[in-house]
């Protein structure tokens, strides 16, 4: 399913939000059945304005940077608009944070190295490979100590995950005869 990813509109460039919390689906069909969220860019801009921000956790981790530029010239022939910004932030990862250090469920009894069950001569016992072993031998095997050898696979994962962007706005309104105007608009992301 298509959807939109909110980092790439520069949020400079925006004169309103709004938002349709229910009954959207009237005007916008069974995609807007959670509310609808409208955007609306301006028309006609004639100025400058910048914004910058910069910040981290309390914890002084998950560093951001954002900064906007909005630069604009309207008259009676149109206008044109042309807007810039930069984010980047840094990820939290899920062992930064008590609440997230450990799983719910606990600590899995899977291991990076994998957890084997012995049958025959070794009567159903647990195993895991030796760190740095191959595995192509029995020597390569231990027994399997609970709860030492558990494994956490929380570790690595993110609770806010890393961002860069760069993106650039431009948008042009010329105004041809009546109430008939030429709009061209383009938007670049990286």
């Amino acid at each position: 399913r298509d959807f939109v990813d909110m980092n790439t509109i520069p949020m400079v460039a925006a004169e309103r939000v709004e938002v349709l919390k229910d009954g959207a689906t009237a005007l916008y069909g069974s995609d807007a059945i959670a509310g609808v969220m409208n955007i609306i860019t301006f028309k006609r801009f004639d100025g400058l304005e910048a914004r910058a921000y910069m910040g981290s956790s309390s914890r002084n981790d998950g560093e951001t940077v954002n900064a906007d530029v909005l630069w604009g010239k309207a008259g009676d022939w149109g206008s044109v608009m042309l807007s810039g910004n930069y984010s980047k932030a840094d990820p939290i990862y899920v062992e930064d944070r008590a609440f997230s250090r450990v799983p719910l469920n606990g600590l899995s009894t899977s291991t990076e190295r994998g957890r084997f069950r012995g049958g025959g001569q070794f009567g159903g016992a647990r195993f895991t490979r030796v760190d740095g072993a191959s595995g192509n031998s029995l020597e390569d095997f231990r027994p399997f100590v609970d709860p030492d050898d558990r494994y956490n696979g929380q570790t690595g994962q993110y609770l806010t995950g890393p961002l860069e962007l760069a993106g650039l706005v431009g948008q042009a309104r010329v105004r041809l005869a009546g109430d008939t105007e030429l709009v061209l608009e383009g938007l670049f992301n990286n």
